[in-house]
């Protein structure tokens, strides 16, 4: 019977941290993205709620899986719950940075929805604000990707899996928009959008494999369990 548990216990104050940054960065860029239609910003805010919901789904089970250890009665049918519910997790936030890419693609080239400012800022001034959106937002989180870049636990992993995407896609915002400030092409931040869609959905089908092998794991180290108290009893 292996003897490695299947879920690990990072940090709780280093998550507590992740989860902090990551709500700032949430606030300031879909304020920004709302304030001057950039569809770039719009998508990265749905992204870090991901992120968010990630980390805040392994912050509880990790919570419950401490406070049961000091207790001595973190069983194996509790770590069994435990990583269930992570997988499930993962799961969903893949499925749900899928749905999401998808209706950023519609709105973009369907509906056909102007994505100028219609809170008065002029172009500069919009450029300005969404270069200080994604710059903010790289320091943010790579702040938190060294918090969690040693971290084996599947649904915290997921999120340093999106924290390092959404890094990617805020370098892209900055060259893009140093691109439209130089040559007025405001249409950049469609190719922008697209670029970080179509990253977005490669990160997603990664995360979903990355979950179903893990699941494989889980339901292969669930049967050996019950296989070994069957021939023990």
């Amino acid at each position: 019977m292996p003897t490695k548990p299947l879920i690990s216990l990072p940090d709780i104050r280093g998550l507590w941290i992740a989860i902090s940054t990551a709500l700032l960065v949430l606030c300031v860029k879909l304020y920004v993205g709302l304030s001057t239609g950039s569809y770039a910003l719009l998508t990265d805010s749905a992204h870090i709620f991901i992120d968010c919901s990630s980390l805040a789904v392994a912050l509880i089970s990790i919570s419950i899986s401490k406070k049961l250890q000091k207790q001595n009665s973190f069983t194996k049918n509790r770590e069994f719950s435990i990583v269930k519910n992570q997988l499930i997790t993962a799961k969903i936030n893949a499925i749900l940075l899928v749905a999401f890419s998808l209706w950023i693609l519609l709105e973009m080239f369907v509906f056909h929805h102007h994505s100028h400012s219609e809170f008065g800022h002029s172009h500069d001034e919009e450029h300005i604000l969404i270069l200080f959106a994604a710059i903010f937002g790289i320091v943010a989180h790579l702040i938190s990707a060294f918090l969690l870049r040693n971290t084996t636990n599947l649904a915290t992993r997921g999120a340093y899996i999106h924290l390092i995407a959404d890094i990617m896609s805020s370098l892209s915002i900055i060259i893009g928009t140093l691109v439209m400030m130089m040559t007025h092409i405001e249409w950049i931040d469609k190719v922008l959008s697209s670029f970080i869609v179509v990253f977005l959905l490669y990160n997603a089908q990664k995360l979903y494999r990355a979950t179903l092998r893990k699941e494989k794991d889980f339901l292969q180290e669930q049967q050996d369990y019950y296989e070994h108290l069957h021939q023990t009893n």
